[in-house]
């Protein structure tokens, strides 16, 4: 079939109306969390913290985006595959999350992982967090305060409820 040059101009034409409607598709979010902190809060629970991807990092798809938190216990010996414990956060701007119910005086390692509904994102570096002591979220208690002399006092206290001491105690700040 021989084509005259008026179809060629159409053709091009029809092409450059496409062009101008073209629909763009979101893709996965590019790169990965950065200054991960993982943090014990208690002798079983820890806070994990990121800083956000960019905005144009979710590559057209902010609504569905989140992060998801993998962690797994640090072992001496090597394990299979398996599939990892997690936790997912919706929300592009969500920076923080609390791991709950692991296991004491075990070392694990954490990782952070942007995602969207077209997929994720990279994997942060790992970190990794011993739990199993963490600050006292208890205080000490009975607190009682006696003169010895003018210049001298005695502070009596008992230590906060066990379950609220997170680990051994190491001494007081008075």
């Amino acid at each position: 079939m021989v084509c005259s040059q008026g179809y060629y101009n159409a053709v091009i034409e029809i092409c450059e109306v496409q062009f101008q409607h073209a629909i763009v598709l979101s893709t996965a979010p590019t790169g990965s969390p950065t200054d991960v902190t993982v943090t014990p809060i208690t002798s079983t629970n820890v806070r994990v913290s990121w800083k956000p991807l960019a905005a144009g990092s979710w590559n057209g798809d902010a609504e569905t985006g989140g992060y998801k938190v993998e962690y797994r216990q640090v072992v001496d010996y090597p394990v299979g595959a398996s599939v990892l414990p997690k936790e997912e956060v919706r929300g592009t701007q969500a920076s923080t999350l609390v791991l709950t119910d692991l296991t004491r005086d075990k070392n694990y390692e954490v990782t952070v992982t942007p995602f969207n509904s077209r997929g994720e994102g990279d994997v942060s570096r790992p970190v990794t967090v011993y739990v199993g002591e963490a600050v006292p979220t208890g205080v000490p208690r009975e607190v009682s305060i006696g003169a010895v002399s003018s210049t001298e006092i005695t502070i009596k206290w008992k230590a906060p409820l066990l379950n609220e001491q997170n680990g051994d105690l190491l001494g007081y700040k008075v």
